[in-house]
């Protein structure tokens, strides 16, 4: 959960929300605690683990840049879909394996980790649009819609744009897409 940022922002709009945040960066969590009504601290597999053995359920979920760094980001929301009330919504946001930048360096054979943004050194998975659905399917949740988000245009990406422009198979939306956010809702007979 961060901070607590969204949480706070959420319960700003709709009073009486009770927000319950998971962090494993323990100042983050310093943060988020004022802002949440619970907050977890630790491992998100793990807490989640925990929160399933209380007998736990939410009616909401909010994966926000956040399955990239999990080792299993398929069991994660699975564990989700099993605290989900019937109807429950889940909302997700990952980098875009295929934005332009990602895509040229590796054809140029480079890949270069940095501490944030697309090629974030703490990133474990890489999503295309295909495999945050299918991710989500197979963890029991419905895709209702991925988006996608822009971001700032890549540097010196227009020559290469222009050679893939001769390429009809190219995704150009993939290509312009720094993050898809997608919302789901949990499936009535779940089979994670």
């Amino acid at each position: 959960c961060g901070a607590g940022e969204a949480g706070r922002a959420l319960r700003s709009v709709i009073p009486g929300l009770h927000v319950t945040g998971i962090e494993s960066d323990r100042a983050a969590a310093g943060r988020a605690r004022e802002h949440l009504d619970v907050l977890l601290e630790g491992d998100a597999p793990q807490e989640l683990s925990a929160l399933l053995a209380e007998g736990a359920r939410f009616d909401a979920f909010l994966f926000a840049d956040v399955l990239e760094h999990l080792e299993d980001p398929i069991g994660a929301l699975a564990k989700a879909r099993a605290l989900a009330e019937a109807g429950a919504t889940l909302a997700a946001s990952v980098p875009n394996v295929g934005h332009v930048s990602l895509v040229r360096d590796l054809m140029l054979g480079r890949f270069d980790p940095s501490p944030a943004g697309l090629e974030d050194e703490g990133h474990l998975r890489w999503f295309s649009r295909s495999f945050l659905s299918d991710a989500l399917g197979e963890a029991g949740w419905t895709v209702i819609a991925i988006e996608p988000v822009p971001g700032a245009p890549a540097p010196a990406a227009e020559t290469f744009r222009d050679w893939l422009s001769a390429w009809p198979e190219a995704d150009s939306e993939s290509l312009s897409t720094y993050q898809w956010i997608a919302v789901a809702r949990a499936m009535e007979s779940p089979n994670p």
